[in-house]
């Protein structure tokens, strides 16, 4: 990824300050707030400069790599192809930069890694590679999650289908084939809703994601959404959070 900053180190010989020390790995932290997310996922990613001096940066979104650990202590680099330009960014010393990229596909350990430039004359050719704590990319599911948290008693429910899986999913329609579970004093218990429609089959492809629309219960109370699917030959049924109804 060296030449990536080539431009960027160039840039900064043009604002150079007094020379001084090479800021450090502790001076410099990269950190990642998630520890665990899934595949795909926005990724929130902070640089901290806790150094006395400006560190000179190109737009993250666009050039942080990750690594991945393949063994104990065998981090394997992964480049992550993305066109976009790379404007140079300077933060200044006791100063944060935030930024979000997108998690890997795969299950797996990763951290975020990339090169900064430092504005000094002495040191303006030379990179830091910077290191994330680790995070965890969790294997593929199926997610169903209605999009708002209360609805109107028969109202029109907003409910997105996530296949985060590596296989083909299949589904009834699932504006028809939506189901409800509604919690009671014995735990969940399956609440008919009858709808009149065509059942016609679906097939939501690896990564994949399906908004739609679905009537709510007609009765007030807490319920969650109960979709039978069937992936690699086996069915499966994906429960939602809860959400409530007015």
């Amino acid at each position: 990824m060296s030449f990536r900053l080539f431009t960027l180190l160039g840039a900064l010989t043009a604002v150079v300050g007094c020379a001084s020390v090479m800021p450090t790995d502790e001076s410099l932290r990269v950190t990642v707030a998630e520890a665990t997310l899934h595949p795909s996922a926005m990724l929130e990613v902070r640089l901290a400069n806790g150094s006395s001096e400006t560190v000179g940066i190109g737009l993250l979104a666009c050039m942080a790599d990750v690594e991945r650990l393949e063994a104990p202590g065998e981090w394997r680099r992964i480049s992550l192809d993305r066109h976009c330009e790379l404007p140079l960014i300077l933060v200044p010393p006791g100063k944060n930069y935030d930024f979000a990229m997108v998690a890997p596909d795969e299950p797996g350990t990763y951290r975020v890694v990339f090169e900064a430039g430092v504005e000094n004359e002495q040191l303006a050719d030379r990179n830091i590679t910077l290191r994330s704590n680790k995070f965890e990319v969790l294997p593929g599911e199926l997610r169903a999650e209605p999009l708002i948290a209360r609805v109107a008693a028969g109202a029109e429910l907003p409910v997105r289908f996530t296949n985060g899986t590596s296989s083909e999913v299949t589904t009834g329609e699932l504006s028809c084939v939506t189901e409800y579970d509604k919690l009671t004093s014995d735990g969940w218990k399956q609440y008919a809703s009858l709808r009149q429609c065509i059942a016609i089959a679906r097939m939501v492809e690896a990564g994949s994601t399906f908004d739609y629309i679905t009537p709510a219960p007609e009765n007030a109370g807490t319920y969650r959404v109960s979709i039978r699917a069937s992936r690699d030959g086996e069915n499966v049924t994906v429960n939602s959070q809860s959400f409530e109804v007015y």
